[in-house]
């Protein structure tokens, strides 16, 4: 939060939180739930690396699993704005709307989308070359 110990860290944060509310509210449902799921994915990324030697398989699941959460939640998230017509962004700027916000968010929609896909493909081609070695 600005103000906050890790401020510093964080130069343009007072302005993104003027644009995307739900992190600057701190009662909000929908950003206490996306820190929650925040934690699952990032429990799933490390569960994945830990096990990326012994079972690949599980490991590109498990990483798949996260950047699809990642995914359908910046979705819902997007969703839930866009279906009350960003109506708490009425005063922000165009350019600042664009590039402060939607810009932003659609690195979390397009790179989990590339993720899920390379993890879907690297499992059935593990799965496939199992099947046919064994």
């Amino acid at each position: 939060m600005p103000g906050g110990d890790l401020h510093m860290f964080f130069p343009g944060y007072d302005e993104y939180i003027q644009i995307d509310w739900r992190y600057g509210d701190v009662s909000d449902g929908m950003g206490i739930a996306q820190c929650f799921m925040n934690s699952v994915e990032v429990a799933l990324t490390i569960y994945a690396y830990f096990i990326r030697d012994q079972d690949r398989v599980a490991a590109w699941l498990a990483i798949f699993i996260s950047a699809a959460f990642t995914f359908w939640k910046t979705v819902l998230y997007l969703g839930s704005e866009a279906v009350f017509g960003f109506d708490k962004m009425n005063d922000v700027p165009l350019w600042k709307f664009l590039f402060l916000y939607l810009l932003p968010s659609s690195f979390w929609i397009g790179f989990p989308a590339g993720i899920c896909y390379k993890a879907l493909h690297l499992m059935y081609h593990t799965l496939h070359v199992k099947e046919n070695t064994d």
